[in-house]
């Protein structure tokens, strides 16, 4: 599991999600001065929630390198053998694990989370169609990583390790892309 994408994902996706919450704590401010969520306070969560993120990491990076000091043979760990229908191609790739789950589980919570804020705020008044485009990017990334996920976990026995790894480069492009294209140049 790739730190550096973990930890992107936390800080984009938080600071967009976080974004979006302080559009709704504006919005549904039910008291007679308008309530203002202070950049400080927003830098704040998003720091306590990278720093879980950075604990998660550093757990799951723990567990990996214990599981390297056991007489456990890594190989019947880390690797299981697939084989591709049409070519008969046999190949070894590494095994989806607890751990992989927990964290395709989490980034899905966390964007149903953000989902979920866009909806309360769908007619709260904003500038640039702010709201329209972190839905889209929000939804993008939910939409390829759901299925690349699909793809690496249910069908890693009989998909080649090259059309995983091609599958995977093309959903980093492609959410990072539509992200930085509907965030930065619509503006």
């Amino acid at each position: 599991m790739p730190w550096l994408r973990e930890l992107g994902f936390t800080i984009v996706y938080g600071t967009l999600i976080l974004r979006i919450y302080k559009m709704l704590a504006e919005f549904q401010s039910r008291k007679a001065h308008c309530v203002q969520v202070k950049e400080k306070d927003i830098l704040r969560i998003l720091f306590f929630i990278s720093i879980s993120t950075i604990g998660y990491l550093l757990g799951w990076t723990f567990v990996n390198i214990d599981h390297s000091n056991e007489n456990i043979s890594l190989r019947k760990y880390l690797l299981g053998s697939g084989r591709t229908r049409k070519e008969e191609f046999y190949f070894q790739t590494c095994r989806p694990r607890s751990w992989d789950y927990l964290v395709q589980f989490a980034e899905f919570v966390f964007l149903c989370i953000g989902i979920r804020f866009i909806y309360s705020t769908r007619t709260a008044p904003c500038e640039y169609h702010e709201r329209k485009l972190i839905t889209i990017a929000i939804v993008c990334e939910m939409l390829f990583s759901t299925l690349l996920h699909i793809i690496k976990d249910c069908l890693w026995s009989t998909v080649d390790p090259d059309t995983i790894f091609i599958l995977s480069v093309f959903r980093c492009h492609s959410t990072v892309t539509c992200m930085l294209i509907l965030i930065f140049c619509t503006k």
